[in-house]
């Protein structure tokens, strides 16, 4: 199991606001009002894991799983999980310096469960291997909503970060879970 070495989110209606420390992440649509400000509002997370050293010399990806545990959900559907064609730093992260996806490998779709207040896994093989064959062992990815473009929909999901503190969600922080296999 391992955890995010960085994460955040970032806010086109607040396009040079970092949430970089931030205990959760968001990802979602909002539309209409949305605390005084008009939307839509598109909210997206990144995550990264670093894998060197994290798998045994010769080891063989057989399969890998991002975890996450949503604990607000509105109009649950979908995630879209993308290669980063950048790292990123949580640190200075906003909608303006947000790394492009990449398409390759494909994106992942994650269907997100009805009801919020469970674990979900999305099977992320192909971009566990992308990462330790052409990377050097550096994951680094974002989550955006399945139906971005449609603004007239609220959908939001949120999932604890590395930052979260509290007793309560300190379990529930995204992770990714990866079996090998030695030569």
């Amino acid at each position: 199991m391992l955890e995010a070495v960085e994460d955040g989110w970032v806010d086109s209606l607040n396009p040079a606001l970092n949430h970089g420390s931030d205990g959760f992440l968001f990802v979602g649509v909002l539309s209409g009002q949305v605390k005084g400000m008009s939307a839509p509002r598109k909210l997206r997370s990144f995550v990264a894991f670093d894998l060197l050293g994290a798998l045994p010399p010769g080891a063989s990806v057989a399969g890998a799983w991002l975890y996450g545990y949503p604990t607000t959900l509105s109009n649950p559907d979908a995630a879209v999980i993308f290669r980063n064609a950048a790292t990123f730093e949580e640190s200075t992260l906003t909608w303006q310096n947000q790394p492009s996806a990449a398409t390759v490998p494909s994106p992942l779709v994650w269907h997100l469960p009805p009801s919020a207040w469970g674990w979900t896994a999305q099977e992320v093989t192909a971009f566990v291997e992308d990462c330790m064959a052409n990377r050097g062992g550096q994951c680094s990815w974002q989550l955006r909503w399945v139906n971005e473009v449609d603004n007239t929909v609220t959908a939001v999901v949120a999932f604890q970060s590395k930052e979260e503190q509290s007793a309560q969600l300190l379990t529930r922080r995204m992770y990714l879970e990866v079996h090998y296999v030695l030569p």
